[in-house]
C-alpha cells in the first residue's frame, strides 16, 4: 500500500462491512432482544457474553471486556494490524485500495504470503501439468482422491531434487533468507547455500482463516521417514493453532453445529469428498486448547473421529478432555478394529459411515464404556472399577444426566445405585469445598465500588445509558446531577466525560467510541451501549425515577455516614457536636421521605 490510507477512504470500508455479518464468519451468532450474542472468541467461556449491536455497529464482551468496532474486531480476531484490518475488510467489500506492486518493497508478513503462494502453485503444477508427479498422481489415484478435489483444495508434488523450488523463487525475486522463514528451505550445515525442505514428497497446502497460504504439509511416496512432514513454526504458520481444512469446511460446520475432528490430509479429503464436509483435520499432532478455541467459534459440537488403534483411542481419550474443556459436546465415533475413517468409507461407503457418525457415543458414556471394558478384562474387582469411573461421573454437571450413568453403572456391575451415589459424594465432596472457598476469595477481592446489587448501580447504569442515547436527557442531567452525585467511581468519570462531549453523541457511535483514548472509560462506555434500552415508558419518565432512585440511595450514604460519626462522638462525650449531626441527619432524613 503507498502511503497512508485516507479518513474517508477508511470510513467507506467501514461502511459497508456489517458487523454482524463479518463476526458471523467467525462464531455463531444468535439473536437475543436487539443484541446479538455468541462465545467470546477473546477468551473461555461456556456461557454467551459476547454482544453485538447492529444498530451501532459496535461488539462488546461483558466477560474479558474486549469490544469496538469492525477493525478491533478483525485486529484482535487475526492478530492484524489497523492497515491491515483494512485491506482484509476492503477486499471482503471489493473496495480497491492504493497497492505495492514490487514485493521487494511490502512488508516481510506479505512477502512471506506471497512466497507461500507461489510455491503452492509451483508444487499443483508439478502434480497435475508434468510427467514428475506421475508417481504423486497414481498414489492419488489409488486412494480414491478425484481431480476435482485435487484443484479444489492445490494439491501438490515437490520434485525429488534438491533445490528446485528454491531456484524457481529466486528467478522471482525472493532471497533464500527469506524463503528459509517461510520454511521453504533449509540452511546447509557443512557449506553455505541452502536446499528445499519438501523432496518427493505429495503436497498439502494449509490456509489461513482467510484462505492465504501459511504452510505445507508433505507425505512420503517412498519408505522414507518421516512419512508425514509438516513446515516449522513461522510467523504465519503454527500447527497447534490452526485446522486442516477449516477455511474450506467451515460453513458447513456452522450450519450443521457439528465439526467432524479427523487426524489426516488423507482422512479429510476422503470425507469431504464424499459429501461430508464439516469435516477438520489436526495437522497430525495431539488435538491442542487453541484448535479447541478455534472450533469453538463455529459449532457446539464436536464428533471425534480417529483411527481405531491404540494410538488413535488415546489421542480421542486426550482430545475429549480439551473438547469438553472448552465447553463443546463432545462424541467419540467408534470405528470397527484396524479401520480410520478413509478405510472405513473407501470400503463401506458414506452411508454406513453417516450411520455410524449418527450413533457417535457421548464422551461419558464412551469413557465409561472403554474403563469398564478395560477393567473389567483384566479382571480387576468392582471397586477398583468404581475407584476408575467415579471421577468421569463427577465430571457431569446435569443432574439428570449423572443419575441415568448411576443407573447404567450399577446394572454393569450388578451394585447397589445407592453405594455408587455414596461414593461418588464422598469424591465430590472436597471439589464443593474447593469451588465454594474459590467463590468466597472472589467476594473478598471484590472491589466495593463494583458490588452491582446496589439499586444505585442500576439507576446510574440506565440514566448513562438514556444519555448515550438522547441528548435531550443528557442535556437535562447536567442541569440536575453533578458527578459527585454518582456512588460509582467509573459512573462518575463516564458522567463528567459525557457533559464534556454533550453535543458531539450523535455521531456514529462506532466512530465516537474509537475516540475514547482512556482503555478503562471506553470499557465502561461499551458496556453501556451493549445494554438494551428500557421500553415501555418515556425516557424522560425513566430519567426522572432514575434521578430520585440516585439521590435517594445518595441520602442514605450520607445519612449512614452521619449515624456513624454521631456513634463515635458519642462515644467521645462530644455533645455538642452530637447535636449538630443529629441536625444534619434528619435534615437528610425528611428529604428521603420526600423523594418517597
Amino acid at each position: 500500500m503507498s502511503g497512508k490510507i485516507g479518513e474517508d477512504l477508511i470510513e467507506e470500508v467501514r461502511r459497508n462491512n456489517d458487523i454482524v455479518e463479518v463476526i458471523s464468519e467467525y462464531i455463531n451468532l444468535k439473536k437475543a432482544g436487539k443484541n446479538y450474542q455468541g462465545l467470546c472468541p477473546f477468551h473461555s467461556e461456556k456461557t454467551p457474553s459476547f454482544s453485538v449491536n447492529e444498530d451501532k455497529q459496535l461488539f462488546h464482551c461483558f466477560g474479558c471486556k474486549a469490544g469496538g468496532n469492525v477493525f478491533n474486531f478483525i485486529m484482535g480476531i487475526e492478530n492484524l494490524s489497523f492497515g491491515e484490518a483494512v485491506e482484509l475488510l476492503a477486499r471482503r467489500a471489493r473496495i480497491s485500495l492504493p497497492q505495492k506492486d514490487d514485493h521487494r518493497i511490502k512488508g516481510e508478513k506479505e512477502q512471506l504470503y506471497e512466497a507461500n503462494l507461489l510455491a503452492n502453485k509451483y508444487f499443483h503444477y508439478l502434480l497435475t501439468q508434468t510427467k514428475w508427479g506421475g508417481k504423486a498422481s497414481i498414489y492419488l489415484e489409488q486412494r480414491g482422491i478425484k481431480k476435482e478435489t485435487i484443484e479444489e483444495f492445490k494439491l501438490g508434488y515437490a520434485a525429488n531434487n534438491w533445490d528446485g523450488l528454491l531456484r524457481s523463487l529466486k528467478k522471482r525475486g525472493f532471497s533464500p533468507e527469506l524463503l528459509e522463514k517461510a520454511g521453504l528451505v533449509v540452511a546447509r550445515q557443512q557449506k553455505e547455500g541452502y536446499y528445499d525442505r519438501f523432496r518427493h514428497r505429495l503436497m498439502f497446502p494449509i490456509l489461513d482463516s482467510r484462505g492465504r497460504v501459511i504452510g505445507f504439509g508433505g507425505r512420503v511416496l517412498d519408505d522414507s521417514l518421516p512419512k508425514y512432514l509438516n513446515s516449522p513454526e513461522t510467523i504465519l504458520f503454527n500447527k497447534s493453532k490452526n485446522l486442516y481444512g477449516l477455511f474450506h469446511s467451515r460453513k458447513k460446520i456452522k450450519e450443521e453445529n457439528q465439526a467432524i475432528i479427523v487426524e489426516g490430509y488423507m482422512d479429510f479429503l476422503t470425507l469431504y469428498q464424499a459429501g461430508i464436509k464439516n469435516v477438520v483435520a489436526s495437522l497430525g499432532t495431539a488435538l491442542t486448547q487453541e484448535q479447541a478455541k478455534l472450533l469453538s467459534r463455529y459449532t457446539e459440537e464436536v464428533i471425534i473421529a480417529y483411527d481405531a488403534d491404540l494410538a488413535g483411542t488415546s489421542a480421542a481419550m486426550r482430545g475429549l478432555e480439551i473438547l469438553q474443556a472448552q465447553g463443546l459436546k463432545v462424541r467419540i465415533l467408534d470405528l470397527p478394529p484396524g479401520y480410520d475413517p478413509d478405510a472405513f468409507l473407501r470400503e463401506r461407503g458414506s452411508e454406513e459411515l453417516l450411520n455410524l457418525l449418527a450413533q457417535a457415543s457421548p464422551w461419558i458414556e464412551y469413557n465409561l464404556q472403554k474403563a469398564l471394558t478395560e477393567y473389567q478384562g483384566v479382571g480387576q474387582s468392582k471397586s477398583v472399577i468404581v475407584e476408575k469411573v467415579l471421577p468421569i461421573l463427577a465430571k457431569v454437571a446435569n443432574q439428570i444426566e449423572r443419575d441415568e450413568y448411576i443407573r447404567f453403572l450399577a446394572e454393569k456391575l450388578a451394585i447397589r445405585e445407592e453405594a455408587l451415589r455414596s461414593e461418588l459424594h464422598r469424591l465430590k465432596r472436597p471439589l464443593e469445598r474447593g469451588k465454594l472457598r474459590n467463590r468466597e476469595e472472589k467476594i473478598r477481592n471484590n472491589n466495593n465500588d463494583q458490588v452491582f446489587s446496589l439499586p444505585s448501580f442500576k439507576a446510574e447504569k440506565t440514566l448513562l445509558n438514556l444519555i448515550l442515547r438522547n441528548k435531550e436527557v443528557g442535556l437535562w442531567s447536567k442541569e440536575v446531577l453533578s458527578a459527585e452525585d454518582f456512588l460509582n467511581e467509573n459512573h462518575k468519570r463516564i458522567f463528567t466525560f459525557l457533559g464534556e462531549l454533550i453535543n458531539t453523541v450523535d455521531l456514529e457511535w462506532a466512530v465516537w467510541v474509537e475516540q475514547l483514548e482512556n482503555q478503562q472509560l471506553k470499557e465502561a462506555v461499551l458496556d453501556l451501549l451493549m445494554e438494551e434500552t428500557p421500553e415501555g415508558m418515556e425516557p424522560e419518565r425513566i430519567a426522572l425515577d432514575c434521578l430520585n432512585v440516585i439521590r435517594k440511595c445518595g441520602l442514605e450514604q450520607k445519612i449512614n455516614q452521619l449515624q456513624w460519626e454521631i456513634r463515635q462522638a458519642e462515644e467521645r462525650g462530644e455533645y455538642n457536636r452530637v447535636r449538630i449531626l443529629l441536625d444534619e441527619c434528619q435534615e437528610l432524613i425528611r428529604r428521603r421521605k420526600e423523594l418517597a
